[in-house]
């Protein structure tokens, strides 16, 4: 595996874990947040066929 692929897959890892969140509103015990997560994921395979087919990608709020 390239060094620069390497490099990707690991930033990619680190990425799709990252979560933010924002409190809107909090007063006498009510509170809303809004929060939402990327997720994306890329199977690779030394087996040219099956390199990719299994792509995962969420995104929600």
């Amino acid at each position: 595996m390239k060094k620069s692929t390497l490099a990707l897959v690991v930033m990619g890892i680190v990425a799709s874990a990252s979560v933010q969140a924002a409190e809107i509103y909090n007063k006498d015990g009510n509170k809303l947040d809004v929060y939402g997560k990327v997720k994306a994921m890329h199977y690779m395979s030394d087996n040219a066929s099956k390199d990719g087919d299994q792509s995962y990608i969420r995104f929600g709020f």
